[in-house]
């Protein structure tokens, strides 16, 4: 297995500026690179078992089938997998860590799930840019920023309802009958029964393959579904925008195909203009602060968005904008979105204050403004 990874120079764009001034991000992004490079070697001299080998062989392979034929314009990176890790994530530029979390069929369906996640992930649009006091990484939707003294990110969870949308629609170019639909929907039958949480029966009654169904330490089932609200908030996004503009889109598939193909290009001028145009400036900011719902935030403050994604309005959506905003608790020190920690109950006490929705003129970022250059494109 190849431990080659693409140079800093290749991967990195340099602002004039900050190239000018020498500026010190420039030594922070090269060691960030640098690390990535060892974590990947580390990573890629482990041995893959071959039943492993074949199974995410096997889900690249569905996932290219399915890019080739969806949008036949995307350029496939080349990647490698390993499964020696302890979690699933991809390495930035086409590596790929997957996780075995049991020796079993109901094992195997998990590991080609999370290979198509992944390899989904790797696939996408990926581009960092040093400016002159910070670091701007995009992938596929999603945008991190690093800074000396702050990390930002925003639109990740579009980015992860959009990957699942693929993996979901790759998953079901498998006939009916294959051997990981049955492990599957014979693992949540078996458990259905003893759940009683509304969402996870929900989801295990529909769409089982979002759902991850592993043993706890006292040997009972737990029923995890990370990803599967921000699918379903995905799906209403997309019905929404094609039901407020019908003159462009004959139905959600449109739409969804519109934001496959600036997912995997990284031209997403036409995605901001749409959901500018649906959702208003402010909309956008709500879009932006979306992060993965799973242990993120409350009851009340999920209603809100998925209302406000089905609807386009809210009553003060200022409120939801910091309410979305994910941080840790000054008290428990759990990451939170909410009025109140999701974990301890405590106030929040929300530093970052909504900024105005100023529209950058060059790429069309509502996310803001640092010192007078768009915190995403860095004009």
């Amino acid at each position: 297995m190849s431990t080659e990874r693409p140079s800093f120079d290749d991967t990195h764009r340099i602002s004039p500026r900050a190239e000018r001034d020498k500026e010190i991000m420039i030594d922070v992004a090269r060691k960030m690179h640098e690390n990535q490079q060892s974590k990947w070697e580390r990573l890629s001299s482990k041995e893959m078992n071959a039943v492993d080998r074949v199974i995410i062989d096997h889900a690249q392979a569905a996932l290219e089938v399915y890019l080739r034929h969806t949008y036949p314009e995307a350029i496939l990176k080349p990647y490698d997998a390993v499964v020696v890790d302890d979690s699933n994530h991809f390495i930035p530029h086409g590596g790929v860590s997957l996780e075995r979390f049991e020796d079993s069929l109901y094992g195997d369906a998990q590991l080609f799930l999370s290979a198509l996640h992944e390899s989904s992930h790797a696939q996408s649009y990926s581009d960092s840019l040093v400016l002159r006091d910070q670091i701007v990484r995009r992938i596929g939707f999603g945008i991190l920023i690093t800074a000396p003294n702050r990390q930002e990110s925003y639109f990740v969870g579009l980015n992860e309802a959009m990957t699942m949308a693929i993996e979901y629609s790759t998953y079901h170019l498998l006939p009916d009958n294959n051997h990981h639909a049955e492990a599957i929907s014979d693992r949540a039958q078996e458990i259905l029964p003893s759940v009683s949480d509304p969402v996870e029966r929900q989801c295990l009654e529909q769409l089982p393959e979002m759902a991850t169904i592993l043993p706890n330490a006292e040997g009972e089932y737990e029923v995890l579904t990370t990803y599967y609200q921000d699918y379903l908030i995905f799906a209403t996004l997309m019905n929404h925008i094609a039901e407020a503009l019908p003159d462009e889109f004959a139905n959600s598939e449109v739409v969804q195909e519109l934001f496959g193909r600036a997912y995997f290009s990284g031209d997403l001028k036409e995605v901001k203009r749409i959901m500018r145009d649906v959702y208003g400036s402010r909309g956008m900011q709500v879009l932006a602060q979306w992060t993965p719902t799973h242990r993120s935030y409350s009851r009340e403050t999920l209603f809100r968005l998925k209302d406000f994604i089905r609807t386009g309005t809210i009553v003060d959506i200022d409120s939801l904008i910091k309410e979305l905003h994910v941080s840790k608790c000054s008290t428990c020190g759990e990451k939170t979105g909410g009025s109140v920690c999701i974990h301890c109950a405590t106030p929040r006490r929300e530093e970052k204050e909504v900024q105005d929705a100023v529209e950058c003129k060059f790429c069309g970022s509502f996310i803001g403004v640092s010192n007078g250059v768009c915190r995403e494109c860095g004009s």
